[in-house]
């Protein structure tokens, strides 16, 4: 399935802005990306990237048919560079499990406010078995699994709003929990 989403670029996901020239303008709430830092600690809202060194997209490709599914990625992937905040349930900043409890109910599911809680809810799946919008989790951080091995989740408050490659993500802070809160 095919969801028409803005533009994104690809790996990870960021939202499209603009294009000028040989750059894509993307959207951040970052005051860290990757290596690079603002010395006053500033917030940077807007990231270019050269082309050439991009994969653009005009789409994302989700693995699923089911129409709840794809309206809850959509939803998330709308939230891309909104802020971080502590205790955020939105609309400009959340903390994680805020971006979670408001992406789920905005598309009539209802889950807990805190990660803990959240990490409990619904049925249980194996990494292997999630499908997009499933919740990926552990006690303290919770985010929502787009497919093609990649989540969604308000990481910090350098960053934002932000996708991150499961894989990645696993390999220093690994998730414990994953979970179906869709009812199918």
């Amino acid at each position: 399935m095919i969801i028409p989403h803005d533009k994104y670029i690809r790996q990870p996901y960021f939202k499209l802005l603009r294009e000028d020239g040989d750059w894509y303008v993307v959207s951040v709430h970052a005051s860290r990306i990757g290596n690079y830092y603002t010395d006053d600690g500033s917030t940077v809202n807007e990231l270019w990237l050269k082309k050439s060194d991009c994969l653009a997209k005009n789409y994302i490709e989700l693995n699923t048919s089911n129409a709840k599914r794809q309206a809850v990625v959509k939803y998330a992937l709308g939230l891309l560079g909104k802020g971080y905040k502590y205790g955020g349930n939105g609309p400009d900043e959340f903390d994680c499990s805020g971006f979670v409890n408001n992406v789920m109910s905005s598309n009539g599911i209802k889950v807990a406010r805190t990660s803990t809680e959240i990490c409990s809810a619904g049925s249980n799946v194996s990494i292997t078995g999630l499908r997009p919008g499933d919740i990926v989790g552990r006690s303290g951080h919770v985010g929502i699994y787009i497919g093609d091995g990649y989540f969604v989740h308000a990481a910090e408050s350098s960053t934002g709003v932000i996708t991150d490659s499961l894989e990645i993500y696993n390999r220093s802070a690994a998730f414990t929990s994953y979970r179906n809160v869709m009812g199918d």
